[in-house]
């Protein structure tokens, strides 16, 4: 089973990629934080119990009180947690903010779709990259 780790404020985005996410044909489990702060100690649990590492970490571009590109570089210095694959979601993107964030070390940054058709497309298509073409551990 993989599991996800997805940093995530807006309640509409964890309910959509929730149900999204149950009804792919894999198994993966979903943990959601909702901002940096509880990133962070989330990932000191994980640190310190037998609970599995993420296979897979979502951030949403807007995390707070930490921004994302912090945060990425903190995972990405971090011995234990910087094979991790990290994706970046964003409301808007321009060269030197995506450049950014690929430079601290994130696997992918993804534009927020703006319909539910777009939003099930892009879901889809991410669930089919990471969990079927992609080896993690």
């Amino acid at each position: 089973m993989h599991r996800v780790l997805m940093l995530e404020y807006d309640p509409d985005d964890r309910y959509i990629s929730k149900e999204f996410f149950a009804q792919a044909e894999r198994r993966i489990a979903i943990d959601f934080v909702t901002n940096s702060d509880e990133f962070i100690a989330f990932l000191q649990m994980q640190r310190h119990t037998d609970i599995q590492l993420p296979s897979l970490i979502i951030m949403n571009q807007k995390a707070a009180p930490s921004d994302p590109l912090t945060l990425l570089k903190q995972l990405k210095t971090d011995p234990y947690y910087k094979s991790i694959p990290v994706v970046i979601l964003g409301d808007i993107s321009h060269a030197g903010l995506t450049r950014s964030y690929y430079d601290a070390g994130a696997s992918s940054f993804i534009l927020k779709p703006v319909t539910y058709d777009e939003t099930r497309q892009k879901i889809e298509t991410f669930i089919r990259y990471w969990f079927e073409i992609v080896v993690l551990n």
